[in-house]
């Protein structure tokens, strides 16, 4: 290919970005309140979506079944 060189170093520059990253991640610890937060977050945004969904699947029900 004609831009071979330029692709195979930006590939290997972000490659080595994307290993120190991993790096400092791993290093990293949780504080106190990190799994608490991170278990409230993900109840924040999975619960409205699983109503939603089920709403959803109720409101199809009800007009298949009884309209």
């Amino acid at each position: 290919m004609m831009f071979q060189g330029k692709i195979d170093r930006v590939f290997e520059y972000f490659r080595g970005k994307h290993e120190k990253k991993e790096e400092t991640l791993e290093e990293m610890p949780l504080e106190k309140g990190d799994f608490l937060a991170m278990v409230i977050s993900a109840l924040i945004v999975i619960v409205p979506a699983a109503l939603a969904a089920l709403a959803a699947l109720g409101v199809i029900g009800y007009l298949f079944f009884f309209h």
